[in-house]
């Protein structure tokens, strides 16, 4: 353990298992397994509104009926109204992307979707979120 300043330690190893708040700040990072996300629009994540502005997802997509694999990054904003989204850095095997993202705000949380291609997909994912 080396000490920074009066506040700050650094540790050898850290293990996180959800949430890390720094100071009065939190960044919540977890994993979270959805399965049976098919065709129809499906909820990934969701989270409050009046809390956090934006986030950032590293998400992991297995789509079980095909045997094939996405990785995307999605940035998220939202004005407490609308919520959008950029999705980039998609890699895929197979032709084609494995699903597709949106984000909508209801009922005072923001909500992140995805759509598969297929009948069965298994989603994990690393959030980001960054408060209002």
């Amino acid at each position: 353990m080396a000490k920074l300043n009066s506040g700050t330690r650094i540790y050898g190893n850290l293990t996180v298992d959800t949430n890390v708040t720094i100071g009065a700040q939190s960044i919540l990072m977890g994993t979270a397994t959805t399965t049976s996300i098919g065709t129809a629009v499906t909820t990934i994540d969701s989270f409050a509104s009046a809390t956090y502005r934006s986030a950032k997802y590293l998400i992991s997509v297995v789509d079980v009926t095909n045997t094939q694999y996405q990785t995307s990054e999605i940035g998220l904003v939202q004005d407490g109204t609308n919520a959008t989204i950029v999705t980039y850095g998609t890699v895929y095997s197979g032709a084609s992307s494995r699903m597709t993202f949106s984000a909508n705000i209801v009922s005072n949380n923001v909500t992140l979707y995805g759509t598969g291609i297929s009948a069965s997909n298994t989603v994990k994912l690393i959030r980001t979120l960054i408060p209002v």
